[in-house]
């Protein structure tokens, strides 16, 4: 029996040092490139490509990646996550982020698990060219069809942005606080 455990201890030895490494055909995500579509309108989605690279710049198929938001107060800036898909087997993941009104937001992208690997990036969201604003006054015992009148007419599909914005009664008073404020300040962006 002894001999038998002194050629067992000799043979994994042996094997433990010469076995090939297995980790080497892993592939371990190590870049990313972004990629935008389009000019970025605002009240539209933009839509964001992400590609996951390995070392080698092969790409990494099945990583989730997270698309984050900066948001800047009075108190400093924190950081809010809007979507995350995982890469397909090109190494691609597509996201999507809203913007209801112009001006410049900053975004980066990371893998999810791994906060060393991001990509920090800003993106312009320009005024539409044109605006249309559904109004449905459901106010009576119909308002359950209205409300499902309007999310027929909002856009579901993150693919194909659509060029009008449909206003539930709830969302209502920040409408009117916005145009208010728009015509406070004498900034007419939505022309």
């Amino acid at each position: 029996m002894r001999w038998f455990l002194l050629v067992a201890g000799v043979v994994i030895l042996v094997a433990g040092c010469t076995l090939p490494d297995l980790t080497s055909g892993l592939q371990t995500p190590d870049s990313l490139v972004v990629k935008t579509r389009g000019e970025p309108v605002a009240g539209r989605y933009a839509l964001i490509d992400v590609q996951v690279l390995d070392k080698s710049g092969n790409p990494v198929s099945g990583v989730t990646v997270e698309l984050y938001r900066k948001i800047k107060n009075s108190y400093g800036s924190y950081y809010v996550k809007e979507d995350e898909a995982k890469t397909d087997s090109f190494g691609w993941a597509e996201l999507s982020f809203f913007s209801p009104k112009e001006g410049e937001c900053d975004l980066y992208v990371q893998v999810k698990g791994n906060p060393f690997l991001m990509e920090n990036f800003s993106l312009d969201f320009i005024s539409p060219k044109w605006l249309f604003v559904v109004w449905m006054c459901g106010d009576n015992n119909l308002w359950g069809y209205s409300d499902q009148d309007l999310e027929e007419m909002r856009n579901t599909n993150k693919k194909k942005t659509s060029p009008w914005w449909c206003f539930t009664m709830g969302e209502v008073r920040a409408m009117e606080f916005w145009f208010s404020t728009m015509m406070e300040t004498g900034k007419q962006s939505w022309e």
